[in-house]
């Protein structure tokens, strides 16, 4: 039996036999089974300390993410303005391309319908001059 232990079963037996079997029980109950494990209010001023420090110190690295994140967020935007005005620089280029691909096509066909309106009308003016001079 360790020192402890011996210490604990003379306390329980004194409280024993001056308060009866019920209050020693509740005593030993009450007591910690391991004293060494207990925290004096140095101990707990020792945690406070270092929570303290800790909670110092992630505030701190709280304000440095939060400051490299407002950075990235700005370089994300300025990237992403950057890209939007490259994309709506290429987009008004392809539009222009096929505006003038439109009005190509366009021209070619307007060229195409009058030299073949103008071909029949010569060929029908030719014909009436055929006709006419037949009858």
């Amino acid at each position: 039996m360790t020192t402890e232990a011996s210490r604990r079963l003379h306390l329980h037996d004194t409280a024993r036999e001056t308060w009866g079997p019920e209050a020693a029980d509740t005593l030993m109950d009450l007591l910690p089974p391991e004293p060494d494990s207990l925290a004096t209010k140095a101990d707990l001023g020792l945690l406070r300390s270092d929570l303290r420090s800790e909670m110092a110190g992630l505030r701190s690295d709280m304000a440095d993410f939060k400051a490299e994140m407002r950075t990235e967020m700005t370089d994300f935007k300025a990237e992403m303005r950057t890209d939007m005005a490259e994309f709506k620089a290429e987009m008004r280029a392809d539009m222009a391309d096929f505006k003038a691909e439109i009005h190509q096509a366009f021209a070619e066909q307007t060229r195409t319908l009058v030299l073949a309106n103008a071909g029949m009308m010569l060929t029908t003016l030719a014909l009436s001059f055929a006709v006419a001079r037949i009858a």
